[in-house]
């Protein structure tokens, strides 16, 4: 999958779009928009290999806040309904292959319906992590 702004393959994306509010002489950032969107990919390391499910996994504070709206960005916005301004800031966060992977979850042996064992640490059965909540899979 590709990320809807800057069009890097990934396999996570979260993309957050701001809107600069004021309200007397206070200014402040309002949430204009947030959207992601996620694929399962595998995490390998010399303990086994984990399946995560892209929906399971939070980018937070990844990408730094960027003020020039881009081209993709308007299109990406007035796809949904929004009018751009020149007060918006928006933070594209992403999941690029080899980046560090945290999963924390509860651990159990499931069988391989298949039969073929191939990529578990044992013939005939799977290591499952649940990650039951949000968080628990961290990206670094």
């Amino acid at each position: 999958m590709r990320a809807p702004v800057s069009g890097v393959v990934c396999a996570k994306w979260d993309l957050y779009v701001e809107e600069q509010e004021r309200q007397h002489d206070n200014r402040y950032w309002k949430l204009l928009l947030h959207a992601e969107s996620g694929c399962d990919f595998f995490v390998d390391d010399d303990s086994g290999r984990a399946r995560i499910l892209g929906a399971k996994v939070e980018l937070r504070g990844r990408g730094q806040w960027q003020h020039l709206l881009t081209e993709t960005l308007r299109d990406f916005l007035a796809a949904r309904g929004y009018a751009t301004t020149d007060g918006m800031r928006w933070r594209e966060s992403l999941l690029r292959n080899g980046d560090r992977v945290t999963v924390t979850g509860i651990a159990r042996w499931e069988r391989d319906e298949s039969g073929s064992g191939t990529g578990y640490r044992n013939l005939g059965r799977r290591l499952v992590i649940d990650a039951p909540d949000v968080g628990w899979i961290k990206v670094h």
